[in-house]
């Protein structure tokens, strides 16, 4: 049943893949295809109404291919560039403002320079109204008091004024040099500024020309992720068409486990597992009774639920622990094992075929007693029980032979033929199970 069930598994499991694939079916490939033709990959025709013509139309959409943007791939280098003329721009008008307010500030400085001088040539050409010889310079020109201090002589009033107006001919006739360069310095300002405002229109179409590569780059990521996801699904297709008789395999082996569950439920394993203790007690209770153990008598049952051996006498059922000596527990031990183990061999239950016994006869002899030669040393009535026990282990190996071994290690020496033609060693006289060489 275990068997049937593992295959049962397996075919739900395929049929499972197979209704997870087919059984959305045509819905699931109509979704794909819609996708696809949503982001491009195909064109506006109709979306078909089978799940064949979806799937081959899902093929045709994964074998053609479509183009890539390649502009995004020089697209940075543009950028950086506008970048850099834009940081020149604004380097170049910085300094022409500070050229152009330094050209200003000496204009002003000239203004001012040739307004101060020309008012003090205004004063010194006055002396144009004093005689221009024989003038006595100790008396005032305007009272003609005798002065404490001479005046300047003319020539030297004259030399003066000539010194003035050279300076302020030379100044003046660098002003129009200076009012050029403040205007050539003003309309490299203006060059400057329209530079920079063409240069910001550049960064800002490039930056939208930058968002829709990108877009574009999006959208090619998406029609590639789609066809990854086309593919995924037709891989997962089965290769060859649906197996319909998948059903008709799971329906059998449904069939068929539904019987062995009949087979094995509870009460027929229970009713089953009774029968074979019937059987068990069948042999124990003939066993019991060739070694005459106490209430071999009464029939024997293999307890399984407290595992130990029971005889149902009339006053009620007598456990093992309550059967007397310790001959009768051995005894009982023995007749169980053999029982068990016919039982296996009989039915070829993968059971080892051997069962391995130390000392059964050690029960006859007294603790505080040598055992010397063994059986010969024991009563007559404990010598015919050990016998009996061998015996009834040997009839045992004989009926199950050569599928049952039975393995004794014991004292007791039997002179029976049966028993001297079964004995494999005799570990005495410096003779041991480990040798003596073996010893360090």
């Amino acid at each position: 049943m275990r068997k049937l069930r593992r295959e049962l598994k397996i075919l739900e499991r395929e049929q499972a893949e197979q209704v997870s694939i087919l059984g959305e079916g045509i819905s699931k490939a109509q979704r794909l295809l819609i996708e696809a033709q949503d982001i491009g990959l195909m064109g506006d025709e109709g979306i078909p109404d089978t799940w064949e013509e979806c799937v081959d139309a899902l093929k045709t959409v994964q074998s053609t291919p479509f183009e890539l943007v390649e502009e995004v791939l020089h697209e940075g280098g543009a950028f950086d560039t506008l970048h850099e003329k834009r940081d020149g721009l604004i380097l170049a008008l910085h300094t022409a403002r500070e050229q152009l307010a330094s050209a200003e500030t000496m204009s002003l400085d000239r203004s001012g320079f040739s307004g101060e001088a020309q008012t003090h040539l205004n004063r010194l050409n006055s002396i144009s109204l004093f005689p221009e010889s024989g003038t006595d310079h100790s008396l005032c020109p305007i009272c003609q008091s005798q002065l404490k201090t001479p005046t300047p002589s003319v020539e030297a009033i004259r030399e003066s004024i000539t010194l003035l107006e050279a300076k302020v001919r030379a100044v003046e006739e660098r002003s129009p040099q200076m009012d050029k360069v403040i205007r050539s310095l003003k309309e490299d300002i203006e060059v400057i500024r329209s530079k920079l405002v063409a240069n910001a229109d550049a960064l800002e179409n490039l930056q939208h020309s930058k968002i829709r590569l990108k877009e574009m780059q999006d959208r090619n990521s998406r029609r590639a992720h789609m066809l990854g996801r086309i593919g995924l699904y037709l891989e997962s297709l089965p290769a060859t068409n649906v197996d319909d008789s998948i059903d008709t395999k799971i329906a059998g082996l449904k069939s068929k486990i539904h019987e062995l569950e009949k087979l094995l439920s509870k009460e027929r394993v229970l009713d089953r597992l009774n029968s074979i203790m019937s059987i068990l007690s069948r042999d124990m209770s003939t066993w019991s009774e060739l070694l005459r153990l106490e209430h071999s008598e009464y029939p024997l049952r293999l307890d399984l639920q407290r595992l130990t051996v029971v005889a149902d006498s009339e006053e009620g059922p007598i456990p093992m622990n309550n059967m007397g000596s310790g001959e009768n527990w051995v005894g009982y031990h023995l007749i169980t094992h053999f029982a068990l183990h016919k039982w296996f061999v009989l039915k070829r239950r993968p059971v080892p075929r051997f069962l391995f016994i130390d000392q059964p006869s050690q029960v006859y002899f007294p603790p505080d007693r040598d055992l010397g030669d063994g059986i010969a040393d024991l009563g007559q009535e404990d010598r015919d029980a050990v016998q009996r026990m061998y015996k009834l282990a040997f009839d045992v190996v004989r009926t199950l032979a050569p599928n049952f071994q039975i393995i004794m290690t014991d004292h007791a020496d039997i002179s029976e033929d049966w028993f001297q033609q079964s004995v494999a060693h005799r570990w005495r006289g410096g003779v041991k199970l480990v040798p003596i060489e073996w010893d360090i």
